[in-house]
């Protein structure tokens, strides 16, 4: 009896030693570089779409491919831009002469300022890579740290070498991509919002240069990037696997409001419970949620109509919401148009017009006609940077 508690205690004093070696070896100081800059983050609804960043990549050398993917991906965007938007277009070299044609027959006012290179890494989601303010003043592109070294994050190391070149860009010192980290404000602060991936991946990152980071010490080091901040994870943190961004997911908008999709018919599954989190955590931290209807077949498409941009018109001061519409989502299948009113829509446009129009935005439904909705919708493949 005598020797069964010695080696419980001399397994329990092993035990802490070891848990008092972690915590020693994740709490080392480490370095942020971005911890001088006083970094912060515009809420999108507080921006007015003064300028705007799309990244095109090089489909193939079929002109007929790059083309679809123009007219099917950024066309309709393009046409419903106010006439005040400059856009700059990051490409690869050999889309040149097939983009100029392309924005030249839309016919469209907006300056465009083309970024041509031969790098073949760019992608379409341009949101991954957002812009963060020093004091008011200075503009930092935003790229998250990554490595070669895992198989899940090659393709991320390898676009961020596209815009590393850039004077502006810096590389934050945590994982992340720009439809899992937003930003807000209420009566309550400031919030930067993040999901359980920045966090997971983070990790994953560090663990690679032998340092262990507890939860806490992932929101820490964002906390030191954006200093006047609460950062707060939305949603479960224990799951493994993310089947939807934050950006398709929520919506904030001013006055203190926030719309979350709501799924309505498939009331046990994960994405269902998720969503009541995301609600039940904001409405803890003063916002007013506001539900939209959703079906669990277009959350695991990736079909949303809060995958939106937000803005105030600059021309008009009315604050906006340039929002997707899908094929199944209009009247009358035919219509191929830019431009759509209330009575083309049915669906949940419909449902997401008349709740943005109640809610003092102005709706601007886009069609968007991409085959495969992993591409993303309007927020995900655009940058507004001011």
């Amino acid at each position: 009896m005598i020797t069964n508690k010695i080696k419980l205690i001399i397994f329990l004093l092993l035990f802490c030693l070891f848990l008092l070696f972690l915590f020693l070896n994740t709490n080392k100081p480490f370095y942020n570089s971005l911890e001088s800059l006083h970094l912060s983050i515009i809420p999108d609804y507080q921006r007015t779409l003064s300028e705007l960043t799309l990244t095109i990549p090089k489909k193939t050398s079929l002109e007929k491919e790059t083309l679809d993917l123009l007219n099917n991906n950024y066309a309709n965007l393009l046409l419903n831009l106010p006439s005040y938007t400059k856009i700059d277009i990051f490409t690869h070299k050999e889309n040149q002469d097939i983009l100029e044609k392309f924005t030249a027959k839309l016919e469209i006012p907006n300056e465009i300022n083309y970024h041509f290179s031969v790098d073949d890494y760019l992608e379409i989601w341009a949101q991954d890579y957002f812009e963060a303010v020093n004091n008011g003043s200075s503009r930092y592109l935003l790229l998250p740290t990554t490595t070669n070294k895992l198989p899940s994050f090659n393709r991320i190391e390898q676009r961020n070498s596209s815009f590393k070149s850039l004077e502006n860009s810096l590389t934050a010192p945590f994982f992340f991509e720009g439809g899992n980290i937003l930003s807000a404000k209420n009566s309550v602060g400031d919030f930067i919002f993040i999901d359980f991936e920045i966090i997971k991946k983070t990790q994953d990152l560090y663990r690679l240069k032998n340092k262990y980071l507890f939860d806490f010490q992932v929101k820490k080091l964002i906390q030191k990037t954006f200093p006047d901040y609460k950062i707060v994870v939305l949603g479960d943190k224990r799951r493994r696997e993310n089947f939807i961004h934050l950006d398709q997911s929520i919506l904030f908008l001013e006055n203190n409001l926030v719309v979350i999709n709501s799924i309505v018919d498939a009331p046990k599954s994960e994405a269902t419970s998720q969503h009541k989190l995301y609600k039940k955590q904001l409405e803890a931290l003063g916002f007013k949620t506001i539900l939209l209807p959703i079906s669990i077949k277009d959350v695991e498409s990736s079909i949303s109509s809060l995958n939106a941009i937000t803005f105030r018109n600059s021309l008009t001061n009315k604050n906006s919401v340039i929002f997707p519409v899908y094929p199944n989502e209009l009247k009358d299948l035919s219509l191929k148009k830019s431009s759509f009113k209330k009575d083309d829509l049915q669906g949940n446009a419909l449902y997401a017009f008349k709740l943005f129009s109640e809610l003092n935005y102005l709706p601007i439904p886009v069609l968007d006609d991409t085959l495969f909705k992993k591409n993303g919708s309007l927020h995900c493949i655009s940058n507004v940077t001011r």
